[in-house]
């Protein structure tokens, strides 16, 4: 299987939880939808100013989180694949986001700033970790359970 169709290096990608479904993202600030059957571009969303670095699905795979260069997390409902809210509070690249496994509009950031941070999906930032590492995050996992 092989995606043709960014115009730059390719940062992330991920299985659709449930669908036959691949979206990947890069330096060229596009999402891509992809038909791995196929290997055919489905459709394409360009919402960020600078690279994507990260893309999570949600549980129910109704929700696409984006984490990019240009210091912002995005939120598409992929139903009607638009976003619909705009998190900006880290002061660098976002490097990580991962959603809660059990609270569904609950999901964390981590960025160049080495800050921490806490959010629902239809909200601002619920809970800041300012300092929880001296550099970059570069990954974020829940425990199972939530904690």
């Amino acid at each position: 299987m092989q995606f043709k169709g960014h115009r730059s290096d390719v940062k992330c990608c991920q299985w659709h939880p449930y669908e036959s479904c691949v979206v990947s993202a890069g330096r060229d600030s596009e999402i891509k939808f992809w038909d791995p059957k196929t290997s055919k571009e489905v459709y394409t969303i360009q919402s960020h100013y600078n690279a994507i670095n990260k893309v999570k699905w949600n549980r129910n795979g109704n929700w696409l989180l984006s984490g990019s260069k240009d210091y912002s997390i995005k939120i598409y409902d992929v139903r009607v694949m638009k976003d619909f809210h705009t998190f900006q509070a880290h002061e660098g690249e976002i490097n990580s986001i991962e959603w809660h496994p059990e609270s569904e509009e609950l999901f964390v950031s981590g960025g160049s700033d080495g800050k921490l941070i806490y959010w629902m999906a239809n909200e601002d930032k619920i809970y800041e970790v300012p300092d929880a590492h001296l550099g970059p995050i570069w990954d974020i996992a829940w425990h199972p359970m939530g904690n």
